[in-house]
C-alpha cells in the first residue's frame, strides 16, 4: 500500500467523519437526500484516486448503517469520487468556465 493513498483515505475519512456527527447534532436541517461534498486540497503526490478509494471504501461502511448523507462526493484535482453503499466510481469534472 502506498503511502499517499493511505494518507488520503485517512484524511478523507476524518473530514467525512467530522462532517457527519455535526449533522446528526440537534438543529441540522435535514432533507429528503443529502449529500457530502469535500473539496480535497492535500498536495499528495502521485495520488492515485481509484486506489486510494478503494482504501477509504471500507472506512465508509458504518456511515451507511444510520446514514445522514445518501452519498459522498470527494473532488480531487480535476476529477471526484462518489461514495454510496453500493461502492464508488470516479468521473471526470466537467470545468463549465473553460
Amino acid at each position: 500500500m502506498r503511502g499517499a493513498e493511505r494518507d488520503w483515505a485517512e484524511a478523507m475519512h476524518k473530514v467525512i467523519e467530522t462532517k457527519d456527527a455535526s449533522a446528526k447534532k440537534p438543529g441540522y436541517m435535514r432533507f429528503a437526500e443529502t449529500w457530502l461534498l469535500v473539496y480535497d486540497n492535500l498536495s499528495l503526490p502521485m495520488l492515485n484516486v481509484a486506489r486510494a478509494a478503494e482504501l477509504l471504501l471500507p472506512k465508509l461502511a458504518p456511515f451507511w448503517e444510520q446514514p445522514v448523507f445518501k452519498q459522498l462526493f470527494v473532488e480531487h484535482g480535476k476529477q471526484f469520487v462518489r461514495f454510496s453503499p453500493d461502492g464508488f466510481e470516479t468521473r471526470l469534472l466537467n470545468d463549465l468556465w473553460h
